[in-house]
């Protein structure tokens, strides 16, 4: 299975390589860019526990140096 960079994907890349903080998103729309070492997980932001399992509504990423290397070469 390849994993490829989606339009939310590029759009969370750019928003985080402008600035110190990151971006705050839904996990299934920027996981794909913790598998390819592009951004990590840094905290939750929202969560919520159903039949005592805690889901995490939101969380907030931060741009790696991989993925601040690819943006610059690809995206600027």
């Amino acid at each position: 299975m390849a994993k490829t960079l989606t339009t939310y994907g590029l759009n969370a890349l750019k928003l985080a390589d402008r600035n110190d903080f990151g971006v705050v998103a839904m996990p299934f729309l920027l996981h794909h860019l913790v598998d390819l070492g592009l951004m990590t997980q840094k905290e939750e932001q929202m969560g919520y526990s159903d039949n005592d399992k805690h889901i995490t509504a939101t969380a907030r990423f931060e741009i790696t140096e991989e993925g601040r290397r690819i943006f610059k070469c690809w995206f600027r």
